[in-house]
């Protein structure tokens, strides 16, 4: 009998003490806003009880998208939450993003990624190393700095004969598509596109691997972003070994064996790794500077660069051209500046890349507007202190970029597309850290010129040869749908038309 009520006299002293626990946590937080948590049974799980409501409230959005709602609400830059555990700060202030992005020594990239991005099921995602789930080791550092001469000048230079391939293929596709006057999902293109891209011009695939593999690939890519995306939304149910099946096994069936598509290929490149200019030769050099890291790394950071180097792009072109499609003044000026850097010629080499100045613009106000990276994530290795404001040790952020994106106070009619925000007179009037599509400091996108100049080739491709029409003109933005990246919900479809065919804009 004494024996029966000391378990239930132990489990409520060891509620009240976890409770203690986690009131003293949240307690050196007390000098940031922060929601109110009702007092209640489930006062220890803080703010994780209103935030599943709004999850399911609102199922297209990721949960940076969600949180962000509290900074409007409490009208204020930074905000606290406390889930469970966890305390985490999200911030918009210009005062703090600079030091949490610049200074990897104290604020590393939340193991968050790496828990719920390496593993899951039997199903091997991005690892335990990968160059964008490892909050910053050693040996990420490492791999960064033998990676980034990858993306120089003289290497993007030796792309453009492959740039120039997949772009006349693109416009082969583009001629049926105007020839049968069907609209169509012109991302669902782009994906293609994008893939061969990096691909042929990144990983040194052949042409028969492109048609034999390429299918497979983009499921693997597709998969991976909605099965993350899922577990990121719902990581308690994908713990339990019996929860989430299908979702794993979809995942595992997606992954598996392009893992060993992929793990043979980069065996046979090996040898070749310090003969060649490539993403692949550098990924490969990379994950040489370890003997921790295995194949299985290798085909991990190939996958980052992969999915990074096709999804991201794939999605930012076509937002560019939906936004071409809605404003004919825009569409008509950036043609006047295509016909004159191609003049006569089919193709553009590298050096005409950079005249297509108006183009930049409107890929620059594309990212700003429907950036597919949505947000960051840093942790406080160590107790710290930005411009007077203290964080505990373990503190974690979170950084939205696109509420900075489209704040009023840095941005004139933040929703208008407006190109003309990144003209030579204006780009100098942009605050910093208030556009930072590809992030910006030590963990900024490595990939970012080779997107650029993706991008540009392309567009100034579809442009010279094409008139685009949004089939669906009353749809006034483009709705998106938040997974690890944000892309549109129901496509883009257009229906598209030859220039100088008595149609034009």
């Amino acid at each position: 009998m004494i024996l029966l009520l000391k378990i239930p006299a132990l489990l409520f002293l060891t509620y009240i003490g976890f409770n203690l626990y986690l009131f003293l946590r949240r307690r050196q937080y007390r000098h940031i806003p922060s929601p109110s948590i009702p007092l209640s049974l489930y006062w220890f799980m803080g703010h994780a009880s209103d935030l599943k409501v709004r999850v399911k409230r609102n199922p297209l959005k990721n949960f940076v998208q969600i949180v962000s709602e509290y900074l409007m609400e409490l009208e204020a830059d930074t905000v606290f939450l406390a889930i469970f555990t966890d305390n985490t700060i999200l911030t918009l202030d210009l005062n703090i993003i600079p030091k949490l992005l610049t200074d990897r020594t104290t604020f590393l990239k939340r193991d968050l990624m790496r828990k719920n991005m390496g593993w899951c099921g039997k199903a091997r995602g991005f690892g335990n190393h990968g160059l964008l789930i490892d909050p910053g080791s050693e040996v990420w550092a490492t791999k960064r700095r033998i990676m980034d001469p990858a993306f120089t000048r003289s290497f993007l230079r030796t792309t453009m004969a492959g740039m120039n391939k997949v772009a006349g293929r693109l416009m082969e596709v583009l001629d049926r598509k105007a020839e049968s006057g069907e609209v169509f999902d012109i991302s669902v293109i782009l994906d293609t596109t994008a893939l061969e891209a990096i691909s042929l011009c990144g990983f040194d695939w052949t042409e028969d691997m492109i048609k034999e593999h390429g299918d497979a690939t983009l499921n693997m890519a597709r998969v991976l972003v909605e099965i993350f995306a899922l577990r990121f939304k719902d990581p308690i149910s994908f713990k339990i070994p019996w929860s989430r099946l299908s979702e794993k096994q979809k995942l595992y069936d997606a992954v598996e064996p392009m893992r060993q598509i992929i793990g043979k290929f980069l065996k046979e490149k090996k040898g070749e790794a310090v003969l060649k200019e490539n993403i692949v030769s550098s990924i490969i050099r990379a994950n040489d500077c370890s003997d921790d890291l295995d194949i299985e790394d290798l085909i991990d950071d190939y996958n980052v660069f992969l999915i990074a180097g096709m999804e991201t792009t794939a999605i930012s072109m076509a937002c560019a051209v939906w936004y071409l499609s809605m404003n004919p003044h825009v569409y008509e000026k950036a043609q006047v500046e295509v016909d004159n850097v191609f003049g006569d010629r089919d193709q553009i080499d590298f050096d005409d890349v950079s005249k297509l100045k108006y183009i930049e613009m409107i890929i620059k106000e594309t990212l700003r507007l429907k950036g597919p990276a949505f947000s960051t994530m840093r942790e406080c290795k160590n107790a710290a202190a930005i411009k007077g404001v203290c964080f505990p040790k373990g503190t974690k952020f979170v950084v939205p970029y696109h509420n900075l994106h489209v704040d009023p106070r840095y941005w004139n009619d933040p929703e208008v597309f407006d190109p003309e925000r990144f003209s030579p007179n204006s780009i100098k009037n942009i605050r910093p850290y208030t556009y930072m599509p590809f992030s910006t400091g030590p963990r900024n996108c490595i990939g970012k010129n080779f997107a650029i100049l993706e991008m540009k080739i392309i567009l100034a491709n579809i442009l010279r040869k094409f008139v685009v029409i949004n089939a669906n003109p009353e749809e006034k933005d483009i709705v998106m749908m938040g997974n690890i990246t944000v892309r549109p919900l129901n496509g883009l479809n257009v229906r598209i038309h030859r220039r100088y065919e008595g149609f034009d804009l």
